[in-house]
């Protein structure tokens, strides 16, 4: 039967801005003085854990109650119910698409309050202030926003860049240190992926790190900024190389599910997740043994587990573990078909992404 077509075409559709600026700080003060210069006819969204850091009593007590919407703290919060509450404030305030929404907070609220901005009337104007190190180096740039659903992380969402992220290496300073130590496992992966100088900062530099020096700490933000950005400037919605900024994840996303959503931070889950991925490349032939031992070497340093199962799923006694996580990545939202896509790894700054069978999985789960 012959049938006619007839073809709509449209422009590219602009998510978010034209640009991100990245404006650093030595301190919460000077930041907060810059922010407050333009933050009229905003919704400020941020954590209770946030909301009580010292350095920021005085910028909140200078916001109207009602313009300031502070959510509970954690994971289990970064639900679809979140983000509607956050669009209802934001109706209840009147505002309108030319309104600006102001995430303050680490990459819960990073990432809820970029998808309300999003959504909000098509798209409402945003800026983020990263308040931890993993929402620095990796959460809050590039434009990725979401929220947790039925179980599995970040399954709704959509990419919507800030226009500006205001970033203080001094917000790092009262982090927790399953937080700090969180970040810190995404700095490594964007090093293993695109800075070997990055690997060897955190090689030579660890007890300097792990102190928390704040010259050291704006060094590392900004390099891994520069390394992103570079990438999302050329693949902003993920269609092939931003792939790669997902190492370490597949397993580390499956692995946070199967425990429960905020059992674990999430860079201890990528941590573990980078040692499977690079077990995965030396089993299937990918990279040499000693590459396998270096990336080791580095986690363990670090006191991150290279276990075949996370003792995390040993201690909570979770049966059939192994089984449970490859379902677990079947649902994974970076499958495009019924197989389960990898990143994985030749060597330090080469990268490839690879569809893998389900034994091939198996055999580095147990």
């Amino acid at each position: 039967m012959k049938h006619e077509t007839f073809d709509i075409h449209y422009p590219p559709i602009q998510l978010g801005c034209e640009k991100t600026s990245i404006l650093y700080f030595e301190t919460i003060q000077e930041l907060t003085k810059k922010l407050k210069e333009n933050i009229d006819n905003a919704l400020i969204v941020t954590d209770d854990v946030v909301f009580n850091i010292p350095g920021l009593k005085d910028f909140f007590a200078g916001i109207p109650t009602e313009t300031c919407l502070v959510l509970p703290a954690g994971e289990k919060y970064k639900t679809i119910e979140t983000v509607l509450s956050i669009l209802e404030r934001a109706m209840k305030l009147s505002l309108t698409r030319k309104s600006l929404f102001v995430g303050i907070g680490g990459g819960v609220i990073t990432d809820l309050l970029a998808f309300a901005a999003s959504i909000f009337k098509r798209g409402a104007r945003l800026e983020l202030v990263p308040t931890t190190l993993l929402a620095m180096v990796d959460a809050a740039i590039g434009g990725k926003t979401g929220c947790d659903f039925k179980g599995y992380k970040n399954s709704l969402g959509t990419f919507y860049p800030a226009s500006k992220l205001y970033i203080s290496p001094e917000f790092i300073q009262s982090q927790s240190e399953d937080e700090f130590r969180s970040g810190l496992a995404e700095v490594f992966k964007t090093g293993l992926l695109f800075s070997e100088k990055l690997v060897l900062l955190m090689q030579d530099e660890k007890d300097a790190l792990l102190n928390r020096d704040q010259r050291l700490l704006m060094n590392i933000i900004k390099r891994c900024a520069q390394a992103k950005a570079q990438v999302v400037e050329k693949d902003l919605t993920e269609k092939n190389i931003r792939m790669w900024l997902n190492l370490g994840h597949t397993f580390a996303h499956a692995l946070e599910t199967v425990l429960g959503l905020g059992t674990i931070s999430h860079g201890e889950a990528v941590a573990w997740g980078i040692s499977r991925a690079i077990a995965l490349s030396e089993s299937i032939g990918l990279c040499a043994a000693e590459y396998r031992e270096e990336v080791f070497s580095m986690l363990k340093a670090y006191n991150w587990s290279t276990d075949k199962i996370h003792p995390k799923c040993i201690e909570l006694k979770i049966e059939n573990c192994s089984e449970k996580l490859i379902e677990a990545m079947k649902q994974d939202k970076k499958n495009i078909d019924s197989n389960i896509s990898f990143v994985l790894q030749r060597g330090i700054n080469d990268s490839i992404i690879e569809k893998i069978s389900e034994d091939k999985i198996r055999s580095i789960l147990s």
